[in-house]
């Protein structure tokens, strides 16, 4: 793996977790069992926004001629945008809704699949001259193949909606990663932040 991108995502841990971790309170089933201790729940959403970051910059240093285009919300269409980032060779413009964890309820599968059709039609009128490429990126698994969740990704043909794993991202932006990497890369991020929360 590339060391400054290694670098990048654990300095994006001690970042999550200068910045203050919820911690299970009265009345929650962690407290009762655990006591006041930093919530999973919490640590999980913050880890997966944190990490969006980390494919941005991936996309930076593979090996390829894309620009980085602004991520966060559009004010344009009141939408937040995970990753985007444009080939002004070929004409193509990358959009990527980042998904850690893809096995999600229907309501919240379909509104994903929404959120990427309105947001690929809303590019496709703002930039006429470019082709869109509008995928779900699911990165909690290296190979979706592995995903336990494939009615999930059946259900974006439902909506011309491709779901795309890290192992073809990392292809596309030009970036060698193995699955043996990937997954070995994630759990010293895992035990990372976890000696740091046993600290807390």
């Amino acid at each position: 793996m590339d060391k400054q991108l290694e670098q990048y995502g654990f300095n994006l841990v001690d970042k999550l977790v200068s910045e203050g971790l919820t911690k299970a309170s009265p009345g929650s089933g962690m407290y009762l069992l655990y006591g006041r201790r930093p919530s999973p729940q919490s640590i999980n959403i913050k880890f997966g926004r944190a990490f969006e970051k980390w494919f941005e910059y991936a996309v930076m240093r593979g090996n390829n001629n894309f620009e980085i285009m602004p991520s966060g919300v559009w004010k344009e269409i009141s939408k937040d945008l995970d990753l985007i980032f444009r080939d002004d060779e070929q004409k193509i413009i990358h959009y990527r809704e980042l998904k850690l964890n893809f096995n999600l309820d229907t309501e919240k599968i379909v509104s994903t699949y929404e959120k990427i059709v309105f947001i690929r039609d809303f590019l496709r009128t703002k930039y006429p001259d470019y082709h869109i490429d509008a995928a779900a990126l699911t990165w909690g698994t290296y190979d979706q193949r592995d995903m336990t969740a494939q009615s999930k990704i059946i259900k974006g043909a439902q909506y011309d909606v491709t779901v795309e794993d890290p192992n073809s991202f990392f292809k596309l932006i030009g970036a060698h990663m193995t699955k043996k990497a990937y997954n070995s890369y994630f759990r010293n991020v895992g035990n990372k932040l976890e000696q740091i929360i046993n600290e807390h």
